[in-house]
């Protein structure tokens, strides 16, 4: 599989600043070739006043190069064609040569 495409991974840590605790997203990985996958889950969920269409976002990466991604992470994507998602991490399936994540627009509670 490809890895033309380019990611940043950032985790929200807390940190103290003048006595306040906040949480700060700190870069934990920065230009990780990847393949992010996007497709479709139905044809359009159509409701009384709007139609939404519902992606599903994948993240490959290399399992060798022993990236720690946890559920919740900040993913900054890049694809080769420029186009620019942000997205959380959520599940991971850890393979022999591939690592898989499932991704959101939204925080995973």
């Amino acid at each position: 599989m490809f890895r033309n495409d380019r990611a940043t991974i950032k985790r929200l840590v807390e940190t103290k600043t003048a006595g306040e605790w906040s949480s700060v997203p700190t870069c934990i990985y920065s230009n990780i070739p990847c393949h992010l996958a996007v497709r479709t889950l139905n044809d359009v969920a159509q409701s009384d006043s709007i139609g939404e269409i519902v992606l599903d976002f994948q993240l490959f990466v290399d399992t060798i190069k022993k990236y720690d991604l946890q559920i919740n992470d900040i993913a900054e994507v890049t694809t080769a064609q420029g186009q620019k998602f942000t997205l959380y991490v959520g599940e991971g399936f850890i393979y022999p040569l591939t690592s898989q994540y499932q991704l959101k627009r939204d925080k995973i509670v």
